[in-house]
């Protein structure tokens, strides 16, 4: 999974840029190169858009239609190159998830292949509700495209709900492997491997 960030744009505002064809060039050479490429390649382009206070391609920045022409023509880009082995992921913040503040924001599911968000173990991020409303709002596999957590309390109850059975939309999950979360912890990396060794990561979970 590539996490692919509009930064270095030149541009104030540059999913309007973007949108434009302004970027093409730089779009197709990726596209190319990936259309070449015989694994099945993840996609996460303009992640926690809903956080307002972060990213120059957040939503309170470009406005949702912005945001939603600048996805699909990223993705128009790649699909023009042939690229169909690309699957994207559209991944809010875990702290903004509310069906009023991100659905505008959704670019279609012809455009989209993963639903996701971020999460960490501070306590802004309730994984419980963030599933309810993806799954109440789209029908789309779901991925954790950021986890990080030094408690490790906290890692055992979001491996009891996967490996329970209470997420199954949930394919896949990332780690965030950065400061206190780093895996080098012994013990956040117990809680880890105590995670991965339940059920939904094992070989018959579909993936």
């Amino acid at each position: 999974m590539i996490t692919w960030e509009a930064w270095g744009c030149g541009a104030r505002f540059p999913l309007a840029e973007i949108a434009a064809g302004h970027y093409d060039t730089y779009l197709e050479s990726w596209a190319r190169g990936a259309a070449t490429d015989r694994h099945q390649i993840w996609i996460r382009i303009f992640h926690e858009f809903n956080d307002s206070q972060t990213y120059p391609w957040s939503l309170s920045a470009s406005g949702p239609a912005t945001f939603v022409a600048a996805w699909r023509h990223v993705v128009d880009v790649f699909r023009a190159a042939g690229a169909d082995n690309v699957r994207w992921i559209w991944n809010p913040d875990g702290d903004h998830v509310t069906q009023a503040g991100i659905r505008s924001a959704y670019p279609g599911d012809a455009y989209v292949d993963y639903l996701g968000w971020d999460t960490s173990s501070t306590p802004a991020y309730d994984n419980a509700a963030n599933y309810r409303v993806m799954e109440r709002v789209w029908h789309k596999p779901m991925v954790l495209g950021e986890v990080g957590a030094s408690e490790p309390g906290w890692l055992d109850r979001l491996a009891a709900r996967l490996n329970g059975g209470r997420a199954p939309r949930i394919r896949a999950l990332v780690w965030f492997d950065v400061g206190p979360d780093s895996l080098d912890r012994p013990h956040v990396a117990a809680a880890v491997r105590s995670m991965l060794a339940g059920p939904a990561f094992g070989p018959a979970h579909p993936s």
